[in-house]
């Protein structure tokens, strides 16, 4: 039997602790899918998560103003495929917007791909609209967190 856990974490993104990106993250749109940041969820040891929670929160800018459509997905560290945490979000940007949600989930709406921990979170956005797409983690907004719950294997 296993040790129980309940760990919490703000998310940062890898790039930025090994130094190659800034909070802020800009690409040239149009693109479908572009991963704006990723954060390594690590307890310390592995393993298998019984409920997840997260603040899932940003900051996006555009500068035409557009329908950004953006999601945030999970997956075990060294997963094959990555686990939707909620329904994609398609809003519209008007210059700087304050965007996220929160979310909790059971393990049965994680899927074996996304279930155990280290665990890694990613966001992703689609811009269809040739502009400018930034998105700030943090900022003035709620820093992004997660939370999970399990038994150490």
């Amino acid at each position: 039997m296993g040790i129980s856990f309940d760990h919490s974490q703000y998310i940062t993104d890898i790039r930025m602790a090994l130094g190659e990106a800034g909070e802020t993250i800009k690409h040239s749109a149009p693109f479908t899918d572009m991963e704006y940041m990723r954060s390594l969820v690590d307890t310390g040891f592995s393993g298998n998560i019984s409920y997840l929670e997260a603040d899932l929160y940003f900051e996006g800018g555009v500068t035409v103003i557009q329908d950004v459509t953006w999601i945030w997905q999970a997956r075990a560290l060294g997963g094959a495929a990555w686990v939707d945490l909620h329904t994609a979000v398609t809003e519209q940007w008007t210059g700087q917007i304050d965007t996220g949600l929160r979310v909790g989930l059971e393990t049965s709406a994680l899927t074996p791909d996304a279930d155990a921990v280290p665990l890694e979170v990613r966001l992703l956005v689609s811009a269809p609209v040739a502009a400018d797409v930034t998105v700030r983690i943090g900022g003035a907004n709620i820093v992004p967190a997660v939370r999970v719950f399990g038994e150490s294997i």
